[in-house]
């Protein structure tokens, strides 16, 4: 039965009552040992802190090491922060800058995210089309992809399907994915609504991104196939920026920053129906044939482990790896082949009680 393509909430939104304070805000993002927001509010050059009784305070006032904040993300109880041509971190017990980097050949830095690890941080540079990377440790940063991309925006770290997600804030943007190891570019989803901001994933694996295009946010599937759904908000949102999702509370809690008319819009995400399920892509191998190396693609279950198991002619299991549990979506995983002599094989995965089989040939 074909549904009408807007996302229905229950209607328990909240939306800031703090406007007068908050001026221009882009990015949220939540310390889980507290459960406080952290706002960047370039308007007014400043950064805020919005604890759990809804308390809203400044956390670094405008000063020349927080002059214009928009993306932010918390790793190891340090926040960091754009600020056009720097990263800025600040410890978040006491505010203490502990590292203000101006990144060399930047523009005009935009979002950033971590790895699984802790160990770098990825920042989209929206008109310096690049995503540079930051050694948290060492303090440095460096291009890390120059090309392929066209005025990126939101950016989200899938660690446990080893790529990143952009969003791309341009009339024609589209959804890409980036491979952490190759650095392959894959086009997930076009067309979209256009002039993409944020990029966010919910505990079932749904995404949510923000278009200024339209005003609206969307709900994709998990799998990114499929029409999106629009989020329902009680009130006018202008500018959705980098939205985030809070899996801590119980509906989780998704939060828009509306920059254009300085309001932040924390909307729960109890849902009274959900989008069908898009017919989910067949598994495949490629390059097949094969070198060295080929790459799985398939549609991953939530919690489900993967068993993988390579078999010759004759019946010969000749390989053999688990993946543990990996979010919901496609995913991809790289095989090592150097051991397996040329010819043809059966491969086999299981996920869950599902068994798939495809030939491979090695050259």
């Amino acid at each position: 039965m074909k549904r009408n393509p807007i996302l229905i909430l229950l209607i328990l939104v909240w939306y800031s009552g703090f406007s007068q304070t908050l001026s221009s805000p882009e990015s949220v993002v939540l310390d889980p040992a507290t459960g406080n927001y952290y706002i960047s509010s370039p308007g007014n050059n400043s950064i805020l802190k919005r604890d759990p009784a809804s308390n809203l305070s400044i956390f670094q006032p405008s000063s020349p090491w927080c002059s214009a904040p928009k993306g932010l993300c918390i790793v190891n109880n340090i926040l960091y922060a754009t600020d056009i041509t720097y990263v800025r971190g600040y410890d978040l017990d006491s505010g203490t800058v502990v590292m203000s980097l101006l990144v060399n050949g930047a523009v005009f830095l935009n979002d950033i995210v971590a790895d699984g690890n802790g160990q770098f941080l990825y920042i989209t540079d929206t008109q310096g089309w690049k995503i540079y990377q930051l050694d948290i440790a060492s303090q440095t940063a460096s291009p890390w992809l120059t090309s392929g991309i066209v005025s990126p925006n939101g950016i989200y770290c899938d660690y446990l399907s080893n790529r990143l997600l952009i969003v791309e804030f341009s009339t024609n943007g589209t959804i890409k994915g980036i491979d952490l190891n190759t650095q392959a570019i894959s086009t997930l989803v076009a067309p979209t609504p256009g002039m993409l901001d944020g990029i966010a994933r919910d505990a079932q694996g749904y995404w949510y991104i923000s278009s200024w295009a339209t005003n609206k946010v969307y709900r994709y599937h998990h799998t990114l196939l499929g029409t999106p759904l629009e989020v329902s908000v009680n009130g006018t949102v202008n500018g959705p920026a980098d939205v985030f999702v809070n899996k801590t509370t119980n509906p989780e809690m998704l939060v828009i920053p509306s920059m254009n008319n300085n309001q932040v819009y924390f909307v729960p995400l109890a849902w009274t129906e959900m989008n069908e399920a898009p017919q989910t892509p067949a598994p495949r191998l490629f390059p097949n044939p094969a070198g060295q190396s080929t790459v799985l693609e398939y549609y991953a279950y939530k919690d489900t482990p993967m068993d993988i198991k390579i078999i010759n002619l004759n019946g010969q299991e000749v390989y053999r790896h688990t993946i543990k549990p990996v979010q919901p979506g496609i995913c991809r995983q790289t095989l090592e082949l150097e051991q397996l002599s040329p010819g043809s094989y059966l491969l086999s995965f299981s996920a869950g009680e599902a068994v798939h089989h495809l030939p491979l040939t090695k050259n």
